[in-house]
């Protein structure tokens, strides 16, 4: 068949097809990073601009927009908010009408488009492809603003929930001084409030890092969670590097779009290497954006993501390719989506709708947030506030390449490790979120406690020997004359002193509860056994000094149960004082720690010790109070032994035991107490010095007190001394089961007074001496002084 037998059938063919319009064209303006003002900066749009025009290709080859084509005019914002403006009114100015709006790179641009663009005299939806901000999802200030690239407060809920799963409970957090961040890390310690995690520090800088890093550390900040950009990241990581924050120890959660290399850059701000930075940094783990999904994956376009990527990578070279390229790809798609199902809905073609027709703007804001498509970056939908809502990937960075470690998935909201490769440990297991603290109790030791508590036993019951001697021998004249039923309250507060060491001796160790009711006894068995036994003692000594001191001639009568009156006057006032103290201020169990010791610097287990102690609100207030009462007390005593110390009956007077008593409380307060409290971190110390002061004190006491009475006893049995029954003075009668013969008291007596009054003589002596010496005939006569009785004194001429 010759050709030209076919022209006339092609002809035919050709007049009878189906007459196809021209499409309408509908504009979309675009703005991208082509160049940047700043030396280093972001250029992105280079390598986002080709996958922008690829989606325009696609869109329209798949015939999405039936009667419409949709073609893009762009222009380079130079990363200056100034210069998008700029770009934003010749779009709006020029022909033809720009339907939406792609872009901008840097968000501060997207910050300056979206809000003029969102007026009501344009009202132009836009969508984004790599403005991460929080501050554009208000929609009161940017209502017509979407975006395909998570904003940056959706990384907050990944990095908690990879908190949650290494129980990350404790955590501090740095960010670069800028509105992005700053905002991002307000939302994400909101989320810790919600979630129970601790914030132990917080810190924001600009150029310097060096003192917040210091605050981190101080601290004790290990997760330490952080937003900045590649010059904040040399900042910190050059602080941290100095202060030795990374390795085992650390873990730094970054984001992942950070420049990339960002630590090969040359920084005269700062006086570390580029190893020292890789150091410091190396291992950290990031939240990043899900850059695409699966290589199998289908995109709305018919094709998989493994298609699209050899596309755009055979059209651009490998130094202008931008990892932002997948979200361009979809924001052009969810643009075409979109427009196609607002078609329908409006009377007026897209292509004559003016601008600041907000039922156009309206219906294509609703037709995105209904927008659900496959992309390359993934599922692609749109939030209430215009926020991408997509996965994130979790990376780590190993041997300077990150590496997909996990993947959050935002429609579970937990994090998916399987098909990942592991996350790489440098002490090879997740470190702890703050140091490791094992606790140990600070308690007096068994074995003391075992020693003093034998001792104190054996000192009990020699306490009952004398009890059990004074009961049964009562009746004996020599034990009856130093009144017996005082010498069982003497008995009675030395046991109780005992046995307030064995109070003093439990403590945390030993007893778990009930400590704060041994704390308060403490001091009611001490205070009333140091009333009861030196009440008694001074009582005694008080009758003595009352016998051996009466001038007077009018007769009394001084009984045991006046005695014992006095002693429970002091009872009493200890009841009424401790009583009031434990009411108003109880006695509380108090911990104290005291020395930390690292047990092991690899596990970092830190051994803190802890010491329990028995406090109120005003502790040393109330001890000063009582001791000093306790005190007055002693000096009391010490005061009638003075007095009574020439009394030589011994039966009758305790006076040189009481002082030497008196004299061996004193001295071992005074050194024990000051060395009991510098010893208080050391319960062994602390508890050996107060049971030795305690023992020995009451021990001297008890021996002073009855061991003569035993010697005494031991003589009686051997010369065969007979029992008499009542003694009585002419003034005074003292009464107890028996009395003293009154000729050996009487005598006594008068000794005591001839002696007292000789000593005034005496005196007189030296005045009457004294006044003729310096008479003014003292040089030519002397004189003799005679004593004619005891009651005159008469000056005698010598000549």
């Amino acid at each position: 068949m010759s050709p030209q037998s076919l022209v006339l059938p092609l002809y035919i063919l050709v007049n009878n097809l189906p007459q196809v319009s021209p499409k309408t064209s509908l504009y979309v303006g675009a703005l991208f990073p082509l160049t940047s003002e700043h030396k280093d900066g972001w250029t992105g749009g280079n390598g986002i601009l080709p996958a922008a025009q690829m989606a325009f290709d696609h869109v329209n080859r798949a015939g999405v927009l039936k009667h419409y084509q949709v073609r893009m005019i762009w222009n380079d914002t130079k990363g200056s908010p100034g210069w998008a403006e700029h770009i934003l009114f010749e779009f709006l100015h020029k022909e033809p009408r720009k339907i939406m709006l792609l872009g901008a790179g840097f968000s501060s641009c997207s910050t300056v488009v979206a809000a003029l663009a969102g007026l009501d005299q344009w009202a132009i939806p836009q969508i984004s492809y790599s403005s991460t901000s929080p501050e554009l999802s208000v929609k009161k200030s940017y209502p017509y603003f979407y975006r395909t690239i998570p904003d940056d407060t959706s990384f907050n809920e990944p990095r908690i929930a990879l908190l949650k799963t290494f129980k990350w409970s404790h955590v501090g957090t740095i960010f670069q001084e800028e509105d992005i961040h700053r905002t991002a890390i307000t939302d994400l310690q909101a989320l810790f409030w919600e979630n129970g995690i601790i914030k132990l520090s917080s810190e924001s800088f600009r150029e310097d890092a060096h003192a917040q890093m210091e605050n981190i550390k101080k601290r004790g900040a290990r997760i330490i969670l952080a937003n900045f950009f590649g010059k904040g990241a040399r900042q910190v990581f050059c602080e941290a590097y100095k202060l030795r924050m990374y390795g085992a120890k650390y873990v730094w959660i970054l984001l992942g779009y950070i420049e990339r290399n960002w630590w090969l850059v040359n920084d005269s701000s700062i006086t570390c290497t580029p190893g020292q930075l890789f150091e410091a940094m190396d291992g950290h783990l990031a939240t990043d954006y899900l850059w695409s999904t699966g290589s199998e994956a289908k995109t709305a376009y018919g094709k998989t993501v493994e298609d699209f990527q050899a596309e755009y990578e055979a059209k651009v070279s490998p130094e202008a390719r931008d990892v932002h390229r997948g979200y361009a790809y979809d924001a052009v798609w969810a643009m075409a989506l979109a427009l196609n199902r607002t078609i329908p809905k409006l009377a007026t073609p897209l292509d004559k709708v003016p601008y600041g027709d907000r039922s156009l703007s309206v219906e294509i804001t609703k037709a995105l947030r209904g927008t659900n498509f496959s992309g390359v970056t993934g599922p692609v939908g749109f939030t209430s506030k215009g926020n991408r809502a997509g996965d994130t990937q979790i990376v780590q960075m190993k041997d300077g390449r990150f590496v997909t470690v996990g993947l959050y998935r935002i429609n579970t909201g937990e994090i998916t490790w399987n098909d990942y490769e592991p996350i790489t440990w440098k002490g090879g297991s997740p470190p702890r979120d703050k140091t490791k603290l094992v606790y140990e109790l600070m308690s007096v030791s068994v074995s003391l406690f075992t020693f003093m508590a034998v001792l104190t036993s054996l000192a009990i019951v020699i306490s009952l020997f004398f009890l059990w001697f004074n009961i049964t021998k009562r009746n004996v004249r020599f034990i009856k004359m130093s009144s017996p039923n005082l010498n069982n309250s003497v008995l009675l507060g030395c046991t109780l002193s005992y046995i307030s060491v064995f109070l003093f001796g439990l403590d945390g160790g030993f007893i778990s509860d009930g400590y704060e009711m041994i704390c308060a006894s403490r001091a009611w068995t001490l205070s009333l056994g140091f009333s009861l036994a030196y009440g008694a003692m001074f009582s005694k000594t008080w009758r003595v000094h009352l016998i051996f001191t009466n001038k007077k001639l009018k007769r009394k009568v001084v009984k045991d149960r006046h005695l014992f009156a006095v002693v429970c006057l002091l009872v009493i006032a200890d009841v009424i004082y401790l009583t009031v103290w434990q009411l108003t201020d109880p006695m509380t169990r108090i911990v104290r720690e005291f020395i930390k010791e690292s047990l092991d610097t690899d596990l970092d287990v830190t051994l803190v010790k802890q010491l329990e102690l028995c406090e109120s609100r005003l502790t040393y207030r109330w001890l000063g109070v009582l001791c000093g009462y306790k005190g007055l007390l002693l000096l009391f005593g010490a005061f009638l032994a003075w007095e009574t110390r020439n009394v030589s009956i011994p039966a009758l007077n305790d006076s040189k035991y009481i002082g030497m008593s008196v004299y061996n409380v004193f001295i071992l307060c005074v050194i024990g107490a000051p060395i009991s409290l510098a010893m208080s971190e050391e319960p062994d110390a602390s508890f050996s010095i107060i049971s030795v002061c305690i023992i020995i004190c009451t021990s001297i006491t008890l021996c002073l007190v009855f061991i003569p009475k035993v010697l005494e006893m031991k003589r009686i049995r051997l010369v065969g001394e007979e029992l008499c029954r009542t003694f009585t003075t002419n003034n005074l009668v003292i009464e107890t089961n028996s009395t003293i013969p009154t000729m050996e008291i009487e005598t006594e007596r008068q000794l005591i007074e001839l002696k007292r009054k000789m000593a005034d003589k005496d005196k007189e002596i030296r005045e009457l001496r004294l006044r003729l010496m310096n008479s003014p005939s003292g040089g030519k006569q002397s004189h003799k002084i005679q004593i004619s009785s005891a009651e005159e004194i008469t000056p005698i001429d010598e000549a």
